[in-house]
């Protein structure tokens, strides 16, 4: 490569910090990218899920005198969100 080349490569680059983070505040954020429709179609989903596997798979803990397991609860609604909101 030429001495041109080279400088001009030089160039391309960010010569300082700010302007190195001014590049990466200009990136697009994640919440440009979600689709408001998306997420209402899985969150009724993982709702009216998520409440029929917590009834099948916690009975006791709903009905009678035993303890709520809080991760499989968090996991039964979770996922369904997941699988929907992201396929």
């Amino acid at each position: 490569m030429t001495d041109q080349t080279h400088s001009s490569a030089r160039q391309a680059r960010p010569k300082t910090a700010l302007a190195a983070q001014s590049a990466v505040n200009e990136q697009p954020r994640i919440a440009a990218h979600i689709n408001k429709g998306v997420v209402m179609r899985a969150a009724i989903v993982a709702l009216t899920l998520g409440t029929a596997l917590t009834l099948v798979n916690q009975p006791g803990a709903i009905f009678g005198d035993g303890a709520v397991q809080i991760l499989p609860l968090v996991l039964v609604y979770l996922t369904p969100f997941l699988v929907v909101a992201l396929s």
